[in-house]
């Protein structure tokens, strides 16, 4: 059977749905290591933690991105309820990014993010 031809919505949100275990194991890794009082390099592990969130955040952010300048007019077929669609998969997104970032705050909260960017 041949592949279904998912229009750009879709596609996104099968690519939302990949990029949600990422987040969700980012922040599951950064909750554990933070919780963890016995851990030897602690300081190091937090910045790799915080590296790694920032990495997931800008993929986020990208997809945020694409989300948001999708049309209902580039869809090959006809949705229904999609602006509905659209705007869930927008807040579901924008609520990973808000997670990343509150995650990044506890593992560093001294760090300034654009300075990981140079």
């Amino acid at each position: 059977m041949p592949p279904k031809d998912l229009g750009p919505l879709l596609s996104a949100q099968k690519e939302a749905d990949v990029l949600k275990k990422k987040v969700a194991q980012v922040i599951k890794e950064s909750n554990k290591t933070l919780d963890n009082r016995k851990l030897k390099d602690k300081e190091e592990k937090l910045k790799e933690l915080y590296k790694n969130c920032l990495d997931v955040k800008q993929e986020v952010t990208v997809l945020l991105e694409k989300v948001k300048s999708l049309t209902e007019d580039q869809e090959p077929k006809k949705l229904k309820r999609y602006v509905a669609m659209k705007n869930q998969e927008v807040n579901r997104i924008d609520v990973w990014q808000n997670q990343l970032t509150n995650t990044m705050s506890k593992l560093l909260p001294n760090e300034i993010e654009e300075e990981y960017l140079k």
